[in-house]
């Protein structure tokens, strides 16, 4: 609501430099709404598939505010989630305070809760793009190849934000 209202001002105005330089000065306070308690999601992936070993290095890489609390599939037995082994295999798994999302739905909820992915994510909930989205996420999950190492060592359990600096 935020980013369309300074775009409809920017527009609707006359834009002057000084009402386009505001806006792009307000646009990053817009973090502080986000609802980024940290370990506050849990995210579940299958720790035997590289595939998922490489987006879950990348959700780590970005989520800068550590919100994610990742849990391999390995060691979900004992962590009281309310996630089966079997759905983990089948898909990526967000374990939120209100539900659990699977697969696509996963993946776009994680990129609402990145810094990076805040304003343009939740156009990944629009139902052509939703729709969309779940038939090409099906398709490759059911076409990944686990066995095959992506690199030599697995996604960390937990953020380590460090790395690459």
């Amino acid at each position: 609501v935020a980013l369309g209202l300074h775009v409809f001002i920017s527009g609707w105005l006359e834009p002057t430099e000084a009402l386009l330089a505001f806006s792009l000065l307000m646009l990053p306070l817009l973090i502080l709404f986000l609802d980024a308690v940290p370990g506050s999601r849990v995210l579940v992936w299958d720790d035997g598939c590289a595939f998922c070993a490489g987006w879950v290095r990348w959700f780590q890489r970005l989520d800068w505010l550590r919100v994610l609390r990742v849990v391999p599939r390995s060691q979900l037995a004992g962590s009281g989630l309310p996630v089966t082994e079997e759905a983990a295999l089948e898909a990526l798994q967000l374990v939120t305070p209100r539900r659990v999302y699977s697969g696509f739905a996963a993946v776009g909820r994680v990129a609402e809760l990145l810094p990076v992915g805040y304003f343009w994510a939740p156009l990944l909930r629009l139902p052509p793009i939703a729709a969309v989205g779940s038939r090409v996420y099906r398709r490759v999950a059911a076409r990944r190849l686990c066995n095959v190492p992506l690199s030599s060592r697995p996604a960390p359990t937990a953020p380590t934000h460090a790395e690459g600096r």
